[in-house]
């Protein structure tokens, strides 16, 4: 059975609720743990630090086959292989880690209130290497990863 672990706010969830969508759409079995934010995740936080459960004291925290995953993007990836989803491909690897570059930095600007017109300038380089990875390994399928959809 997958435990999930992440934070109570609302909507998708942020990076856990891309982790538990995952799960749901590919019909994985799966129990979850919610933490408002707030002194409840100040304390959780300290635990998952003081425990070694996950030194960074960050949620998603995914307990699957004995292990203990930390990091949404290193989550999905062990999740996708688990489930036949990857291709196990580096360069697909290459590719979605080039993404997640862009996309932490949106966040950062749209949500943590970083400066906007330096996440623009960004923004642009990011997206053109990104661009030019997916050119270089795209395939004859649109999803990257052994052309499976969700």
């Amino acid at each position: 059975m997958i435990e999930l672990l992440y934070l109570n706010i609302g909507g998708i969830g942020g990076r856990g609720g891309v982790v538990r969508f995952f799960m749901l759409a590919n019909d994985m079995a799966f129990t979850e743990t919610l933490i408002p934010p707030g002194d409840e995740w100040q304390t959780k936080k300290a635990e998952l630090v003081a425990t070694a459960e996950n030194p960074a004291g960050t949620v998603p925290v995914v307990k699957t086959d004995g292990k203990t995953l930390t990091q949404h993007v290193a989550i999905m990836r062990y999740l996708a292989g688990s489930q036949g989803l990857s291709s196990g491909d580096y360069a697909n690897d290459a590719v979605a880690d080039q993404y997640q570059a862009f996309r932490d930095a949106w966040v950062t600007a749209a949500f943590m209130g970083g400066d906007k017109d330096k996440f623009k300038a960004h923004a642009k380089a990011e997206l053109k290497v990104f661009n030019e990875l997916y050119v270089k390994y795209a395939t004859a399928d649109v999803y990257l990863s052994s052309a499976k959809p969700l």
